[in-house]
């Protein structure tokens, strides 16, 4: 199901929805769509940038996501992993290419007390 032009609060409930608008996100360099997804204090690590944040507001993680976007366009994203460590706590690993640069991304995805699915840890780590 994609997700585009939603808010955050209409369908950040179900798992399956947030893994598949990281990958739209991602594949179209969308760092809007993507920071809707984004708890209000994320921690973000982009090796390539020197972006080493350890709780920035999803807002300012979105507008740093933009400037990773512009200067690596998305060429292709792929999961290599997903899994669980409760049925609150999802983990993914993918892999990330623009045209000269490949990228490992790793992301920590928890269930809020108000039920929602958000990312608490992105990590961009280039190979």
């Amino acid at each position: 199901m994609l997700l585009t032009g939603l808010r955050a609060n209409d369908y950040t409930t179900d798992y399956a929805s947030v893994a598949s608008t990281i990958e739209y996100s991602f594949k179209k360099g969308d760092s809007a769509e993507l920071s809707l997804l984004m708890a209000e204090k994320v921690e973000l690590i982009i090796d390539s940038e020197q972006v080493n944040f350890n709780a920035i507001s999803g807002e300012h993680a979105g507008l740093i996501m933009a400037n990773f976007f512009k200067k690596y366009p998305p060429v292709f994203f792929g999961y290599e992993f997903e899994g669980d460590s409760s049925k609150n706590v999802k983990y993914s690993v993918a892999s990330y290419q623009s045209s000269n640069t490949e990228f490992s991304i790793y992301l920590l995805i928890s269930k809020t007390s108000g039920n929602r699915f958000e990312i608490e840890t992105m990590q961009v780590r280039e190979k």
